[in-house]
């Protein structure tokens, strides 16, 4: 009905109390992309000196899971031309 479409408006942002509110649902969606980005991520072995449990790993790690959030080609390109 084209009328009824004209006169209710959907809220702009619910709040979480009564229901699932826009911050649970941005949160979760957020949360998740990012877990997936993560674990998708396959970074060489660190060096001797980096390693494993290092500030500079976990810096790096963010640093590339940044990059595949915003253009996910330049991940792909990379890995390409190490292979």
């Amino acid at each position: 009905n084209d009328t009824a479409l004209r006169k209710s408006f959907a809220p702009s942002w619910v709040p979480e109390p009564q229901y699932r509110g826009t911050w649970g649902i941005l949160y979760s969606c957020l949360l998740t992309l990012l877990l997936c980005v993560y674990n998708a991520i396959h970074l060489n072995v660190p060096s001797q000196d980096e390693g494993l449990f290092s500030y500079r790993y976990y810096r790096r790690m963010a640093k590339w899971a940044f990059i595949a959030l915003i253009a996910p080609e330049v991940v792909l390109v990379c890995a390409y031309f190490q292979w």
